[in-house]
């Protein structure tokens, strides 16, 4: 449930996404990890701004793209034309 926090608040600060970060920082797998963290950015980018999600998640936008589930929407994006 970790990437989802942010919606479950009427107005998340920056604890949010601290606190994300910390717990899927837990998973000892490091692709489960990067899938997590790119869920939480896509769910994150619906109340913060994409320096906040990059500083308090410590990833990279390209490192998302580079995540099964952002691979397969670009995909299906390219597919749709």
């Amino acid at each position: 449930m970790a990437p989802f926090r942010a919606l479950f608040e009427d107005e998340p600060g920056i604890e949010v996404l601290q606190t994300e970060n910390h717990l899927i920082d837990g998973v000892a797998d490091i692709e489960q990890r990067m899938e997590l963290k790119a869920v939480a950015a896509i769910v994150a980018a619906r109340k913060f701004s994409e320096e906040l999600i990059r500083q308090y998640l410590n990833l990279e936008i390209t490192m998302i793209r580079e995540t099964t589930i952002f691979s397969e929407w670009l995909a299906q994006a390219y597919r749709a034309g």
